[in-house]
């Protein structure tokens, strides 16, 4: 850690060719403790969706929905 790749990760995140370039841009920060519902419903609210009682295969369905046919970039930071 410590070297800047966040920094890095999310000046390319951010750069106007890549929200011309994908259509879905989601970022994720990783905890040291996590589930994958977490996750899912962290991409939920980065897509514009505030699902919180979603049982693991429904947050996947509708992680589907919005992703589904569309060019997109998913970014995990602080994977441990």
């Amino acid at each position: 850690g410590g070297v800047g790749k966040t920094t890095i990760a999310q000046t390319v995140f951010n750069e106007r060719e890549m929200e011309d370039y994908f259509e879905r841009r989601i970022w994720v920060s990783v905890s040291q403790t996590f589930t994958v519902e977490q996750i899912m419903r962290s991409m939920l609210r980065n897509l514009g969706d505030a699902s919180v009682g979603d049982d693991a295969g429904e947050l996947l369905r509708k992680i589907n929905l919005y992703l589904l046919g569309k060019r997109f970039l998913i970014v995990l930071d602080d994977v441990w």
